[in-house]
């Protein structure tokens, strides 16, 4: 299948979860693109360019969060963080208007919200937790007319209504693919001194009440081994 991964986020910081889905993807035999809306001049033109040159089947949209920095001094207490939720929309309304592929969420923001999310853009598909290992089995599934409900974290429209099926967390970190840095343009970033990250664990056995770490990527401490480390540092120089 024909798979692009569109990194939604507005902030000046560089994608990690997009980068990993896409390798993950691109390991599993899909063709896939990465479109990062970050440094995009003109959206609408950009996004629609794309899609109509790649025709992609499935189109995953990253979410990093539901709240953006800038303040809005007058608003009410509570209120006055940015909500990110109309960009997100401006992105599904431009692959409605020229795409059918089907559209799934995921990320950390996206986490939080889910059927928030879905029933905001009206969509039938997210994933929740860690994707490495979820997102290509929902796309084997979607493309060979299997069953959704496998899918670890898959939160899917059913009746009218949405059905959830609890998040697994990758247990095997060195196993799964490198993140396909080499599927995106690189020098906007390097412009601006930005550098990627290089994430040495998963998981946080604490609960403190200002990080969703616990939450998001589970209790459980799983660590990477110092071989699967120096391979992503050297894969990250390399297309960096």
């Amino acid at each position: 299948m024909k798979v692009l991964i569109i990194s939604s986020n507005t902030l000046l910081a560089a994608p990690s979860g997009p980068v990993y889905l896409a390798g993950a993807a691109r390991q599993a035999g899909h063709e896939v693109q990465i479109y990062d809306r970050l440094f995009a001049v003109d959206l609408a033109a950009e996004l629609t360019a794309r899609l109509t040159d790649f025709q992609p089947d499935v189109i995953g949209i990253s979410i990093r969060l539901v709240f953006g920095d800038e303040i809005d001094l007058g608003a009410p207490l509570g209120t006055r963080h940015t909500d990110l939720r109309p960009r997100v929309k401006e992105i599904v309304d431009i692959i409605r208007q020229v795409s059918p592929a089907r559209i799934v969420l995921g990320g950390p923001g996206f986490n939080y919200y889910a059927r928030e999310w879905l029933e905001y853009l009206d969509l039938d598909y997210g994933i929740r937790g860690e994707g490495e290992e979820a997102f290509p089995l929902f796309l084997k599934q979607l493309s060979e007319g299997g069953d959704i409900c496998s899918v670890p974290g898959c939160l899917y429209r059913k009746g009218g209504d949405f059905s959830a099926i609890p998040p697994c967390p990758v247990q095997d970190l060195d196993s799964q693919a490198l993140p396909a840095y080499d599927l995106l343009d690189w020098q906007p970033y390097a412009g601006r001194k930005i550098t990627p990250a290089i994430f040495t664990k998963r998981g946080c056995a604490f609960s403190c009440t200002y990080c969703p770490y616990s939450k998001l990527e589970g209790k459980r401490y799983r660590l990477k081994s110092p071989q699967r480390l120096l391979a992503e540092a050297r894969h990250i120089l390399q297309y960096t």
